[in-house]
């Protein structure tokens, strides 16, 4: 696959994750301040990402952890048991 192809493959999957999120920064989340905040972090490492050097080929920033039971950031999705 070409340099191109793979950068265009992180940016959707990228993209993707924050489309998943964007409930997360709404004023009426289930969630308390801190773990908005959280969420917020993580989206903003998601935004700088294409910024890191050797992107797409790098570390990508992990969701914090859920506390409502809630997968992968969508909410009424249960985490696999």
């Amino acid at each position: 696959m070409s340099d191109e192809t793979l950068d265009i493959m992180a940016r959707v999957r990228r993209n993707a994750a924050l489309r998943s999120t964007d409930w997360t920064q709404m004023d009426d989340a289930p969630l308390t301040a801190a773990k908005k905040l959280e969420w917020g972090v993580y989206r903003q490492l998601l935004r700088d990402l294409p910024g890191v050097v050797g992107f797409p080929n790098v570390p990508w920033p992990q969701p914090p952890a859920n506390t409502d039971g809630a997968a992968d950031g969508i909410p009424g999705q249960t985490a696999p048991t």
